[in-house]
């Protein structure tokens, strides 16, 4: 079912056509009430992409007035839990690619927040270790971030949020399989 808003009652009729809205009724099934395909409200992909969004809005709010950006976060959680991991270590366990990692460290060490240094029984590798500000950092921003979740899972039984984490790894799990 397709419902057509015309709020342009005054238009032409070629502009009168171009300003039609198709808005998808709840609980419509996929691909049954739009021209083109699907409407975005029933993909996996775009609910997932905009509470994403969302939730990084406002993360970003809370780490930027820290010297943060949302990039750095994963690091310095990694550093925070196992610290003084070595560069490789660090990327691997913050599932981001090396020169992502390479990148952002030197980020970090530049603000203040972690520092490098050489491996005591491998030259070629390099340690990374959170400084005291980078661990104050983390401190100041942890309660925030709870404040997030809970903003975000407000309304969500203990069951709903273990039922949705379980389907979301289930997803990560079968996008991983893919070649991306």
């Amino acid at each position: 079912m397709i419902v057509n808003l015309n709020l342009n009652r005054g238009r032409s009729r070629i502009a009168h056509r171009a300003t039609k809205t198709q808005i998808a009724p709840r609980g419509a099934t996929r691909g049954a009430f739009t021209v083109r395909g699907y409407a975005k409200e029933e993909t996996i992909g775009f609910l997932l992409w905009d509470a994403a969004r969302m939730i990084n809005r406002m993360f970003r709010r809370r780490v930027l007035p820290q010297g943060l950006t949302n990039g750095h976060w994963p690091f310095i959680r990694e550093l925070w839990e196992h610290d003084g991991l070595t560069q490789k270590g660090l990327a691997d366990r913050a599932n981001m690619r090396a020169s992502t990692c390479l990148a952002a460290v030197r980020d970090l060490e530049k603000r203040g927040f972690v520092m490098r240094v050489p491996n005591d029984s491998d030259r070629r590798k390099i340690n990374v270790f959170l400084t005291r500000k980078g661990r104050d950092t983390y401190r100041r921003v942890l309660p925030q971030l709870k404040q997030i979740n809970k903003t975000t899972t407000r309304g969500l039984a203990a069951a709903e949020m273990e039922t949705l984490k379980a389907l979301l790894r289930r997803l990560r799990v079968n996008m991983a399989d893919q070649d991306l």
